[in-house]
């Protein structure tokens, strides 16, 4: 057991729980759960010292049904709760959030995989900062069959290993002071990889349910404001790339992430960052234009291009793009 828990498991019953959202996944699931089942620092321990919390999100799939009923029996651990109504990802991962027991939240999608040893491993690496309430680590990419794919941090997260580079090649957790700047910039936070003060994520009310995909990154960006994020040089699991996934279905990269980011501009707690969302901005809207051009949609290409217009008026892309549209090239 790390030194952590062993600290922690006097004061809360639980140490934490892991909140898995499932809609209509199938029988992949039982590789998610069995990732989490199977976890090193659970070994030994009695059922009560962590909890995997599944979300069924109104499935319809029989396969995925069939999963769940077998999930429940792989250990007295795993607690099925049923949303009555389809929610989306962000509805499903609150359910969990306020259903939960443990003194940390974590999280896993229903198709993707945790190492064995990453929660202990983990667990190990903040052994004496208690004061740490929002961790992160690092993932690798996978394929359908979650072959991963074994590149270096430096090419999988370039921009946010050049704020933590010292400390990665040395071994430590890095901090990051109050991070907005650096998750608008480099958007570097995988939700698989986090495990979050269970109070500290209720206070903020969850995920916006009002999102359809990005609640993760929203997420992070309020908890960003008043909180440090922590990341140790540590891989997580295999974020499993396949058909089907929201990754795969065929909408523009950042899809979701101009609401998000036009809803911090009107947040008065991120004042300080707007040129930064502005910054982002741009790019999210570059992106899809690019995508709704190569799509021959051009009329949404269109409607992204005015808006670039409108958020840089002096800068030609924007002018470009909607050229490009107009003449549906």
């Amino acid at each position: 057991m790390s030194n952590l828990a062993s600290s922690l498991i006097g004061e809360s019953q639980t140490l934490i729980s892991i909140v898995m959202p499932v809609y209509n996944t199938g029988r992949i699931l039982l590789d998610s759960v069995r990732s989490v089942v199977d976890q090193q620092l659970f070994a030994a321990q009695p059922s009560s010292y962590w909890e995997l919390l599944l979300v069924d999100d109104a499935s319809t799939d029989r396969a995925t049904l069939a999963a769940l009923d077998e999930a429940r029996s792989m250990s007295p651990s795993v607690r099925v709760l049923q949303n009555n109504r389809s929610k989306g990802v962000a509805g499903a991962r609150n359910t969990g959030v306020f259903a939960a027991r443990g003194t940390w939240i974590g999280f896993l999608d229903s198709d993707d995989l945790l190492y064995t040893d990453f929660l202990s491993r983990q667990y190990d690496a903040f052994a004496h900062m208690p004061h740490a309430l929002w961790r992160a680590a690092h993932f690798h990419l996978g394929d359908e069959n979650a072959i991963a794919k074994l590149v270096p941090v430096s090419q999988r997260s370039p921009c946010l290993y050049r704020r933590i580079a010292g400390d990665y090649t040395e071994g430590r957790v890095s901090m990051l002071h109050r991070p907005v700047d650096v998750l608008l910039r480099c958007g570097c936070v995988g939700i698989m990889t986090v495990q979050v003060d269970r109070g500290l994520i209720q206070a903020l009310g969850g995920f916006n349910e009002t999102l359809g995909c990005a609640e993760d990154y929203d997420l992070w960006l309020r908890l960003a404001k008043t909180e440090d994020l922590y990341v140790s040089p540590i891989d997580s699991g295999i974020y499993r790339v396949r058909s089907g996934s929201l990754t795969k279905s065929g909408q523009p990269m950042y899809y979701c992430e101009d609401r998000m980011l036009l809803a911090a501009k009107d947040d008065t707690g991120f004042d300080a960052f707007k040129s930064d969302i502005d910054t982002r901005l741009r790019m999210v809207y570059t992106k899809f234009c690019f995508h709704f051009r190569q799509n021959r949609q051009f009329g949404e290409a269109a409607r992204f291009a005015v808006k670039l217009i409108r958020l840089r008026p002096t800068l030609t892309e924007g002018w470009r793009h909607l050229l490009a549209a107009v003449l549906r090239v």
